[in-house]
């Protein structure tokens, strides 16, 4: 097991800390917003399907909201959805308009106005009219969070701001999307922190290191993992040999073969039993036992039964999972609200 973080770790041998390259995949690279049943926007959440090759999205209760006529498609962020078009990429509103016309190489999803775009193998970032706000001249770009994205020149990593300035020079081998306004940069092997002003606030002394989440950060030395503050004080011993981030409480580690759950304590919550598991999302986390896998609740009682070959996170009551090799959707009972198509 790697240590996971929320993000992407961008760099020489790009390693995916989400779910690991397949799932990067699956769920199309973009993430859905963490929300409560009492928030108004639980139930609105469009989720792109495919079927027989053409691609659209439903709604909370499986229903077809936006016709299949895209060649693909992924998850809405701020009102916008990335699909692409005879090839060209483009975004649409929530009615299924375009509102930027299909014109890049490839894009990704929009994160505080702005959204990092490919034109003639260069990225750039858009802002929401589909006017270059920053223009393409990056090898690589990732996503805006507090102000700053990672972007890539000369086969290094550094920081812009929404004007294309360089805040955290491209000097490093790999860097993580801010979150909690740390982010994690490597350079020859080890790996630290650097704050949305560019300084070193955590040394890099660790041989891989995580995305904050609930104010910790997983953090490997030697082969094993423990948790880190905002200070890079080890508040959770490095005993796992490994470790997932936080979410709603609870991470998810390894030891030996098995994982299991512990608090922000450090005690162990459910016993690691399965041969792999998820963080938990609205309350379920997915288990893997044997070759299949379902979702536990907060006690460790299996509520879905394995039965899926693979499965994602809950996000507004509706979780994505790989059923008979094929897509497909359900609610937080197990019932499919989409079944398995291509």
């Amino acid at each position: 097991m790697d240590i996971n973080v929320p993000g992407v770790l961008f760099g020489k041998g790009q390693k995916l800390f989400l779910l690991g390259l397949f799932a990067f995949l699956f769920f199309g690279g973009s993430a859905y917003p963490a929300l409560k049943k009492t928030d108004p926007e639980f139930y609105r959440q469009l989720y792109p399907v495919q079927k027989d090759g053409a691609c659209g999205f439903i709604d909370h209760w499986g229903r077809v909201v936006i016709r299949l006529q895209f060649e693909q498609a992924l998850p809405f962020s701020e009102g916008f959805a990335p699909v692409r078009q005879r090839g060209q990429w483009g975004f649409i509103d929530r009615s299924g308009a375009f509102a930027i016309s299909p014109r890049f190489h490839w894009a990704e999803g929009f994160s505080g106005g702005f959204a990092a775009a490919m034109s003639n193998d260069l990225w750039g970032f858009i802002d929401r009219t589909g006017r270059w706000a920053v223009q393409p001249v990056y090898e690589q770009a990732g996503t805006f969070v507090s102000g700053l994205a990672p972007a890539r020149q000369n086969g290094k990593w550094g920081f812009v701001d929404h004007a294309g300035r360089w805040l955290v020079k491209p000097e490093y081998d790999q860097v993580s999307e801010f979150s909690e306004d740390l982010a994690v940069v490597n350079l020859q092997g080890k790996s630290g922190y650097v704050n949305t002003r560019g300084k070193i606030v955590i040394s890099l002394r660790y041989d891989i290191a995580g995305d904050f989440s609930e104010n910790l950060a997983v953090a490997e030395s030697g082969g094993k993992v423990g948790y880190i503050d905002h200070q890079g004080e080890l508040v959770i011993p490095q005993k796992w040999s490994g470790g997932w981030f936080f979410s709603e409480g609870l991470a998810v580690v390894e030891s030996g073969e098995k994982e299991g759950f512990i608090d922000h304590a450090g005690n162990t919550v459910i016993e690691p039993s399965f041969s792999a598991a998820e963080p938990f999302a609205e309350g379920l986390a997915g288990f893997k036992k044997g070759e299949k896998w379902g979702y536990i609740d907060r006690s460790g009682k299996v509520v879905i039964p394995a039965r899926y070959e693979y499965v994602g996170g809950f996000h507004g009551g509706v979780a994505k999972v790989i059923a008979n090799g094929k897509v497909a959707y359900i609610n937080a009972w197990g019932d499919y609200i989409w079944k398995p198509s291509r």
